[in-house]
């Protein structure tokens, strides 16, 4: 059996931020006095308010089991270690 190394973010809203991503690109390329286009922008930031999908979820790997979890996490999900606190971290 293969040791599991990495348990990250949900990859559906992975995606769905990348797709948020490459639609607003598209639209912040549009005209801005064409037809509609303030009218699109606005669904959108509407739909993307309604998804409230965030940031992408900071990881951090775990130094005793190597597991990935949250990086706000006080003990690893997986082995029971005690992590230091986030703040401690250098970057």
């Amino acid at each position: 059996m293969s040791k599991r190394l990495f348990f990250g973010p949900d990859p559906e809203r992975s995606r769905l931020r990348a797709t948020v991503t490459s639609i607003e690109k598209a639209l912040h390329e549009l005209p801005s006095d064409a037809a509609g286009t303030k009218d699109l922008q606005d669904s959108f930031s509407s739909l993307v308010t309604q998804l409230a999908l965030g940031p992408e979820p900071e990881l951090r790997q775990c130094p005793n089991c190597s597991y990935f979890g949250m990086r706000a996490a006080s003990v690893c999900g997986h082995c029971w270690t005690k992590l230091v606190p986030p703040a401690s971290i250098e970057n």
